[in-house]
């Protein structure tokens, strides 16, 4: 394997040079930027979430007590025609 030369200020903003920088350091590694962006907007989604979840939960609860007293009211009802007003011979 060639292992060309490269400046250091190369190898210093390359990943590669990040990654020998920080393990040679010894000290704690800054979080990326993408990693932290990532958390906070999961962070947010997740508090909506559970801040939403009571008042989701009692919406859907109305809803279906409404569904269930619109079905109890309804009766079926049959419509019959004559065979003829349906286009049907018999």
């Amino acid at each position: 394997m060639v292992v060309h030369a490269r400046p250091a200020a190369i190898v210093a903003a390359s990943p590669a040079g990040i990654i020998r920088r920080q393990i040679g350091s010894g000290r704690p590694t800054p979080m990326p930027q993408h990693v932290m962006t990532r958390a906070i907007i999961f962070a947010a989604i997740f508090t909506v979430m559970l801040l939403a979840r009571e008042r989701l939960e009692n919406s859907l609860a109305v809803l279906g007590a409404f569904a269930e007293r619109r079905a109890s009211e309804t009766r079926p009802v049959i419509i019959t025609r004559p065979a003829g007003t349906l286009g049907i011979r018999g």
